[in-house]
């Protein structure tokens, strides 16, 4: 009688446990089940809430981004706009430059032309004093060296040389000043 009612008590102390221990866990899943609803519906929450904070510091992102390129363009146009101008300003001195050059190279061409000229004068003073002295040597009856001779013929080459250059400076020294004044506003 013992064993059996051991053996009753032990099977509804075990069905009592089971039952008991089959409410716990049904309430334990009850709670578990309500704490992860609670915890998703926490987390979805938090979910949309973290979304939206992101999607707040990329646009924050985003507009800081257009405004440092607004900035970098407006930088870009200004130094382009100051390029601009300098290279503007350049090119005038280059034109002043230019202009003082060809000035300078008229002047300059004219004083070596000018120059020229003397010496040619002077070239053709000695040529005529030494054709004087041969001619009279001649009258005197007397025969012109062979040097005097050959340096007369050198002075006639070099004079004919000399007026051949100041031909061609005169001609480049025109065309110079015809270029400057069509270069030249009026």
């Amino acid at each position: 009688m013992f064993a059996a009612t051991e053996n009753v008590t032990v099977t509804t102390q075990a069905i009592t446990f089971a039952a008991v221990g089959g409410f716990f866990t049904l309430v334990t899943l009850l709670v578990t089940n309500r704490s992860k609803r609670d915890m998703q519906e926490l987390t979805h929450a938090d979910r949309q809430a973290d979304e939206a904070a992101r999607l707040a510091e990329k646009n924050a992102d985003r507009e800081a981004l257009i405004a440092k390129e607004t900035r970098d363009y407006a930088r870009q146009d200004e130094v382009a706009r100051r390029v601009a101008e300098d290279a503007k300003a350049t090119m005038a001195k280059l034109k002043q430059v230019e202009d003082l050059g060809i000035v300078t190279h008229a002047l300059v061409n004219s004083d070596k032309t000018a120059s020229m000229r003397d010496s040619r004068e002077g070239l053709i003073v000695t040529l005529a004093l030494m054709r004087e002295v041969i001619s009279l040597k001649e009258v005197a009856g007397k025969v012109p060296t062979p040097e005097t001779v050959t340096a007369v013929e050198a002075l006639v080459t070099r004079i004919a040389t000399m007026q051949k250059d100041i031909d061609d400076r005169m001609a480049q020294q025109a065309a110079a000043e015809a270029a400057n004044k069509t270069n030249t506003p009026a």
